[in-house]
């Protein structure tokens, strides 16, 4: 073998030791644990199930309780049974009514006494409405021993965050249509309820041929209820 073939020889086995030497590390890495041959993948968050629709919070009377208003209007929890609330005015005398969430059960006043018998739909599901909602029930009452009848609608507006002299509160805007099924009389009442109060900051109506008016809740609180003490023998 001359000098020229040595050389040729001994650069054609320095290639090809170095390719074992590259296959060889190849092989090691392939062979490595699992951990070491995971591919990185993007974390996915598993899908999220759709909220679910929360109801509006119903007012949570508790005697003493108290509402002023705008435009005299003043009433107070007197006591409360069963979910329903004997609620006073304090501006009237000898005038009161027994309400369910919004809804006059039962009412005295000027105009005597006025007692409901039957609703078609129940009103609490107001509470359930989405914004843009609405519901319609028929209501049947007894004003001084006649039965009158009327048909209210209930529309949920949605929610705005409102400032009165009492505060600023966040409110649900709801207004309320009713019409006298015999007299064709109506009414109108655009309500901003909060929940944080329990009542109603603002209300804006419109009765029969009667001018547009409104109020506006001026202050709003629970006073001490006083307690009826009895001696015991």
């Amino acid at each position: 073998m001359d000098r020229r073939t040595q050389a040729t020889y001994a650069v054609g086995s320095t290639v090809r030791l170095a390719g074992l030497l590259v296959m060889a590390t190849l092989t090691l890495v392939a062979c490595g644990s699992d951990a070491d041959r995971q591919f990185p993948t993007v974390a996915h968050a598993p899908p999220q199930a759709a909220a679910p629709i929360t109801a509006i919070p119903q007012p949570a009377y508790q005697p003493g309780q108290r509402w002023t208003y705008s435009d005299g209007y003043d009433l107070k929890v007197v006591s409360v049974t069963d979910g329903l609330a004997r609620i006073e005015r304090q501006d009237l005398s000898d005038t009161w009514y027994v309400k369910r969430a919004f809804f006059v059960e039962e009412s005295q006043g000027s105009e005597g006494n006025r007692r409901t018998v039957f609703w078609s739909q129940d009103p609490m599901k107001v509470f359930q409405l989405r914004p843009g909602e609405a519901m319609v029930t028929e209501q049947e009452y007894l004003r001084n021993g006649e039965l009158v009848r009327h048909v209210v609608s209930w529309t949920l507006e949605g929610r705005q965050r409102l400032r009165v002299p009492a505060g600023e509160f966040d409110a649900w805007v709801f207004v309320s249509r009713a019409r006298n099924l015999k007299t064709g009389w109506t009414a109108y009442e655009k309500h901003w309820y909060a929940p944080d109060v329990g009542n109603f900051i603002r209300t804006e109506h419109r009765y029969g041929n009667d001018e547009d008016g409104a109020r506006v809740l001026m202050a709003s609180g629970v006073e001490p209820v006083k307690k009826k003490w009895s001696l015991t023998p």
